[in-house]
């Protein structure tokens, strides 16, 4: 649904393989130091994909960016 937020696929290594754990997040600004995003997932070899839409509220020039210990596509 619109504005539900972007749907999460985590994975419990770190090479997006197997099959994941699916979800829906509201946020995906994620601040995690020692716990997954989800209770399934291993705390530290995790990977996730998130697939949706984003709608800017103005007509502009928008930057995303990831930070990663280990590494990340955008």
């Amino acid at each position: 649904m619109e504005g539900d937020g972007i749907t999460a696929k985590y994975f419990n290594n770190l090479m997006w393989d197997g099959d994941p754990v699916t979800q829906v997040d509201k946020d995906i600004a994620l601040f995690l130091s020692e716990e997954a995003p989800h209770a399934d997932l291993n705390p530290n070899n995790w990977s996730a994909e998130w697939e949706g839409y984003i709608r800017a509220p103005v007509t502009g020039e928008y930057t995303f960016y990831c930070e990663s210990d280990d590494g990340c596509i955008v």
